[in-house]
């Protein structure tokens, strides 16, 4: 048998030799760069995730910041700036709001100047509001939101000063101006004021002109004036004494600023101990807030005001133009003894009450006089109930006159009290109350307020139901927005 050799084996070629390495090593860089190329694409994804995470959170901080500031322009207090930060994670977002205020709308001109505490100078009618949004992140990404919004004022429902005088205010001797609640029986008047001796007012005391003080007059809180502020022998100001385009001069070791004196101009002493704390001078300091005088009209001139009573729960007599006899005009408010209900009265009498009279009053009674008021000796005005309080209005209308106004006046001569029993005196004419005056409530002249000596009052704000313009500040603002969008970062 014949025996088959095996096959002899195979020899491979030269040039096949280590191709399947090099196919291996192929694959293992292709796989890397994919590799490589995904990791890297991951990366640029997560830090285009991490910005658009921090551009969306900074423009909810922004347009949070812009939200919480169209409800802060609403209110009475209006913010220069402020800021604040969200609850967010893994960051935190914040925002800075600044707040330009405008005295027109459309908006023309720059924007009024604002006093960080308290607000802008003067009621402004539109407002625009830059809202900054950030995070702590440390990647690219903060975002502003911008708003504009016109401001309608709300007028306030009262009228809140002690004693207001659209002309010149004087304190001639022995006068005191008691709070209400604590330290609120504020003075303001839209001239000068002149403190001669001996006045102590439980507020603060605001005028647009300058203020003479001297001997022992005293303002438990601010005295802020317009123009020069001067101090002599024992004047004490329990708070700041400011000037806002003025000199301050203490011209006395026992005169006393027991806070700050802040000047626009300069401020001099004479003793260390006459400031207590700091001393600015050539500062910037803002006007005080402006009032304007309220008006008072008739029912007989103005057709809204007897309903405005009445809707208040009054009964509006028709005028009574006699002055003396059993018919008169003083005869109705001798009958409001027995009133049932509260009672307006109009007459063109003065009301020049004679020595030793005596009003009592079982309602509430308003008195409109284009004669004025001049009570003379010895005239009573109290409640028919020992401890409930009756209100009186004693107003000159401001019907055609004329301010600066001598008459139609209000006078009160020696011994004018009122017991349990709220006064408030209203002319646009002079105010002067002299010797014995005691009372509650609030006095208001349209041109010069003299108070002579021996008064005290004490401030109750009565309600008020037919003012046209009250001179408080507003009470807030109707806010209508034109219009949100982003804008560049400043």
């Amino acid at each position: 048998m014949r025996t088959i050799p095996p096959p002899a084996p195979r020899r491979h070629r030269s040039g096949e030799s280590g191709m399947a390495m090099v196919v291996a090593i192929l694959v293992i860089a292709v796989l890397t760069l994919v590799a490589v190329l995904a990791t890297q694409l991951s990366f640029h994804d997560q830090s285009t995730t991490n910005v658009d995470r921090k551009r969306t959170q900074s423009i909810a901080a922004a347009e949070a910041g812009l939200d919480l500031a169209l409800q802060k322009v609403s209110g009475a207090t209006l913010p220069c700036t402020f800021g604040g930060s969200l609850a967010t994670a893994p960051t935190t977002a914040s925002y800075t709001v600044t707040i330009n205020y405008y005295d027109s709308y459309p908006v023309a001109g720059a924007p009024l100047a604002c006093d960080p505490a308290n607000g802008p100078v003067s009621i402004p009618k539109a407002a625009e509001i830059t809202s900054k949004g950030t995070t702590s992140a440390t990647n690219y990404g903060d975002r502003s939101m911008q708003s504009l919004a016109k401001l309608t004022a709300i007028p306030s429902n009262g009228l809140n000063k002690a004693i207001f005088a659209n002309g010149n205010l004087t304190f001639n001797n022995n006068a005191a101006v008691n709070g209400q609640v604590g330290n609120d029986g504020d003075v303001y008047t839209n001239k000068d004021f002149l403190c001669a001796n001996s006045m102590t007012v439980h507020g603060s005391l605001y005028t647009q002109g300058a203020a003479t003080l001297s001997n022992s007059c005293t303002i438990a809180v601010d005295l802020w004036a317009k123009n020069a502020i001067t101090m002599s022998n024992s004047v004490n100001i329990g708070h700041d004494a400011k000037s806002a385009q003025g000199n301050i001069s203490i011209t006395h070791p026992s005169a006393r600023v027991n806070h700050d004196a802040i000047a626009g101009g300069t401020v001099s002493t004479v003793s260390p101990n006459n400031v207590g704390n700091a001393i600015s001078q050539n500062a910037t300091v803002a006007t005080p807030p402006f009032y304007s005088f309220p008006k008072f009209f008739s029912p007989a001139f103005d057709a809204t005001v007897g309903p405005a009573w009445v809707a208040a729960g009054y009964t509006v007599l028709p005028p009574n133009n006699t002055c003396s006899g059993a018919t008169s005009i003083y005869n109705q408010v001798a009958a409001m003894s027995t009133a049932t209900v509260p009672t307006v009265l109009q007459t063109t009498c003065p009301m020049q009450w004679s020595n030793n009279t005596t009003i009592t009053l079982n309602r509430d009674v308003v008195i409109y006089s284009t004669g004025g008021f001049a009570p003379t000796n010895r005239f009573d005005v109290t409640s028919t109930v020992s401890g409930t309080q009756r209100m009186m209005y004693w107003i000159v209308p401001s019907d055609n006159v004329t301010m600066p106004c001598s008459n139609p006046s209000i006078t009160t001569t020696n011994l004018t009290r009122f017991t349990d029993v709220a006064v408030f005196m209203y002319t646009p004419c002079n105010v002067s109350v002299n010797n014995n005056t005691g009372s509650t409530g609030q006095v208001y002249g349209g041109s010069d307020v003299t108070i002579a000596n021996l008064f005290t009052l004490t401030f109750f704000p009565l309600p008020q139901f037919a003012a046209s313009g009250a001179d408080g500040p507003p009470v807030g603002y109707k806010v209508d927005t034109v219009y949100k969008r982003e804008v560049k970062n400043s």
